[in-house]
């Protein structure tokens, strides 16, 4: 399960690029509408915006970073208010785990001090894997979905990743249109899994 979002648009405006590992959303009226751009390690992608529950009346940014521990709390919390959280993998593990490894990272994204989306990444060296795409439910489908998914895309980019892979559950339509809307593929292949531990 996961929460979506808007497919982005391409926008010609100029930005400046913030330094590497931080990323900004940046919200401003243009031509009567709303729109962010989401920059992250020479990413220049522009989704459409809105509503961040207030009048935008000024450019605000959201910014987007690498969680740590002290950001365990709202992670579990918003992966639990949007129904990513299933009785057989314990969140806090999950988050603990990602943020430990040389190879993962937990990105969240900040409208000022509160959390409002996040995305987990890891690889193998070679293929990469996202989880826990999160939009908190009241600024969902204002690209906050797209953003997650090409700031973790970026990191995995850096780390020298070829191919990012993700598993979507067979009932959740929704989470795959748009997946398909960003560009993923269905691969035709069967995941199998063995419980280790």
């Amino acid at each position: 399960n996961t929460a979506t979002n808007d497919p982005p648009s391409r926008s010609s405006a100029p930005c400046s690029h913030p330094p590497t590992g931080t990323a900004r959303h940046y919200f401003a009226p243009r031509r009567g509408s709303v729109r962010s751009s989401v920059l992250l390690s020479g990413l220049d992608q522009t989704v459409p915006v809105r509503a961040l529950g207030r009048r935008f009346q000024q450019t605000v940014a959201v910014e987007t970073r690498h969680l740590t521990s002290a950001d365990r709390d709202d992670v579990v919390a918003l992966w639990q208010a949007t129904d990513l959280t299933r009785p057989w993998n314990d969140p806090v593990e999950d988050f603990d785990r990602a943020i430990a490894g040389a190879t993962s990272t937990v990105l969240g994204a900040f409208d000022e001090e509160r959390m409002v989306a996040t995305a987990m990444a890891g690889h193998d060296g070679h293929r990469g894997w996202v989880y826990y795409v999160a939009v908190e439910p009241t600024v969902q489908n204002v690209g906050l979905g797209t953003g997650m998914m090409r700031s973790a895309e970026a990191w995995l980019r850096d780390q020298g990743v070829v191919k990012l892979n993700l598993m979507v559950r067979s009932s959740n339509a929704h989470a795959r249109e748009f997946y398909e809307r960003l560009g993923y593929e269905d691969g035709d292949v069967t995941v199998m899994g063995r419980w280790l531990l």
